[in-house]
Parts: C-alpha cells; structure tokens; sequence
C-alpha cells in the first residue's frame, strides 16, 4: 500500500519500491524529494514512529546510492558518482580528464539534480535540469543529518590540535 499514514498531520503517499515521497519533477528532482522526506523525518521526531523513520531513510539511502543506477548523488560520498555534473566551479566546459587547460575538481558533497527512478539518468554537464549541483540540493540533508545524530552523545572536548604556531601578519 502506498498510502504511508493518515493522521492529524495529513496523509502522504509512496511511490514503491523505494518509497520516494516526490516524484512530479525533472529538475533538481532530488532536491525536490529530500525537501518533502524533511516533513517526513520531522513527524518522526514529533511521533517517533518508526514508519516515518524508514520511509525517510528510503529517499535518504535512494540519494546515497539505493537507487536503480548505483550510484551517490551526493559528489565524493561512495564509490560510483556520476561523472559529468553542471557546476561552474568544479566543470565549467564539461572537462572532466584532469590536467590541462585545468584539474577537474569534484565538487565533493554537492547533492546532484538526479532523476526519478522511472526515468533516464543523464550524465551530462550541460543539461542543468539534470546534473545541476546547488548549495539549496545539499542543503536538504541538514534535518535528516540532525534528525539521525540527535542521539549521538555531546562532544564536549572538541578536536585536539598540536603544534600550532600564530604568524603575524601585518
């Protein structure tokens, strides 16, 4: 069944078998999902129902890699990305050889516009509707990130730095 609850919150629906909780875009369509499976991970903290929790680790793990293609859209998270994202800074020509005119620079942790499962994955640097990375894309992991270490305990020391020298600048 699709239909994931029905409540004093309102009802949402699945799409099977990944549970993605947004699938009507083309562009940015993981941004667009992970910023309704937000909603999702905060009625799991108001609730703590365990549904709410799995149907928002379904679309969080669809983004790392669970998905028909293998592969993470988050930039430089896993082993298998795609090659070819629509980023000025990390690929302004589509260059993706390394060396010259200049070194390709993954632009690590970007979360890429992806695509729904039913669809065509492009791996094209000058389709934005399709590998466009935004800062507002990886912007949509900060609730499931708060969401899922909340119970991690404080970390009260902080790093530990040695050897460090101040220099002046005047």
């Amino acid at each position: 069944d699709s239909t994931v609850s029905t409540n004093s919150y309102g009802s949402f629906r699945v799409t099977p078998p990944y549970n993605l909780v947004w699938t009507s875009s083309d562009w940015g369509f993981n941004r667009y999902n992970m910023g309704a499976a937000n909603a999702v991970f905060m009625l799991y903290d108001m609730t703590g129902e365990t549904q709410y929790l799995n149907v928002a680790l379904d679309n969080f793990y669809y983004n790392m890699g669970e998905n028909p293609w293998g592969i993470s859209f988050i930039m430089g998270a896993g082993s298998r990305n795609e090659n070819h994202p629509h980023n000025r800074a990390a690929n302004p020509d589509g260059y993706n050889a390394g060396g010259m005119p200049y070194e390709y620079k993954c632009p690590k942790g970007a979360l890429m516009g992806g695509s729904a499962p039913t669809k065509t994955l492009k791996d094209d640097w000058n389709d934005y509707t399709a590998t466009e990375t935004c800062i507002d894309f990886s912007a949509q992991f900060i609730i499931p990130g708060l969401s899922l270490s909340k119970n991690v305990p404080e970390d009260v020391d902080g790093p530990l730095f040695s050897n460090i020298q101040g220099t002046p600048i005047s």
